[in-house]
């Protein structure tokens, strides 16, 4: 129990300073130490059992923070060194193209289910499929779970919100008359190999123009992919270049003629 000048019990974790002044002192969840002072003894512990309160309660939170602030945070802390450079520019032209325009400048403690929903919402009646839709939802639960576990959150807004896939499509593949028709068409151009790599492989654009002969293996039929080319415009760069990018190696066979 804490005393007054008197000497008399004045309750746990309450003093009175030399100067008159009465102080209570705690240990928050955070482990820093706080401290509540003031010379009217009832309001310092009504003051320091609100304190006590929230804390046991977890209604404190830390500073507020933005949204657009947080994405910064959770980018440059959680996702940096885990992703590689071609998925950060796409969470970047997600984030900045189909959440911040509407949730940015909201803080974190403002962000509700409800708003989440509306987001989602927004993007429905804008013609996005379930594809755009779900990304931002999987960006959003993973960026506020992060702020959940470090405190800026109770609870995470966009947790619980399903999103409903569209009606497939029924795929069409050209007929067999059509293929011979299309190979007719480019033989002899300057996409005929391109083409040809590309329905008998599967392989990617961006994989097929990055390909070297020393790629190929005529042999054993095989094509080596390890590079992919895109067309990207870097941090720093103020237009787009066409960069090499290696990846993990993978083995393509094709049925050379």
């Amino acid at each position: 129990m804490g005393k007054n000048l008197k000497g008399k019990e004045i309750g746990q974790g309450i003093i009175q300073k030399a100067d008159g002044r009465y102080e209570a002192r705690y240990t928050d969840r955070f482990g820093k130490r706080r401290s509540i002072s003031g010379y009217d003894l009832k309001d310092v512990k009504k003051r320091y059992n609100e304190a006590i309160y929230e804390n046991d309660k977890e209604v404190n939170l830390r500073e507020n923070v933005k949204l657009d602030e947080w994405y910064e945070k959770w980018m440059n802390v959680y996702k940096y060194d885990s992703i590689r450079n071609n998925t950060r520019r796409y969470y970047d032209q997600v984030y900045k193209k189909h959440i911040s325009p509407y949730l940015g400048n909201f803080y974190l403690r403002d962000i509700t289910n409800l708003k989440v929903r509306e987001l989602i919402k927004i993007l429905d009646k804008q013609g996005y499929q379930f594809e755009t839709k779900n990304k931002v939802r999987i960006l959003l639960v993973d960026m506020l779970n992060k702020a959940v576990f470090d405190e800026f959150l109770r609870k995470n807004p966009a947790r619980g919100i399903s999103i409903k896939r569209d009606k497939e499509k029924e795929t069409r593949v050209l007929s067999l008359e059509e293929q011979i028709d299309f190979f007719d068409c480019c033989k002899g151009t300057f996409y005929d190999n391109f083409f040809n790599v590309a329905v008998l492989t599967g392989m990617r654009i961006g994989e097929i123009a990055a390909l070297r002969m020393e790629d190929i293996d005529f042999d054993n039929k095989i094509i080596h992919v390890n590079r992919t080319l895109v067309y990207q415009k870097y941090e720093g760069d103020d237009k787009r270049f066409f960069i090499l990018n290696c990846q993990k190696l993978k083995q393509v066979y094709a049925q050379f003629q």
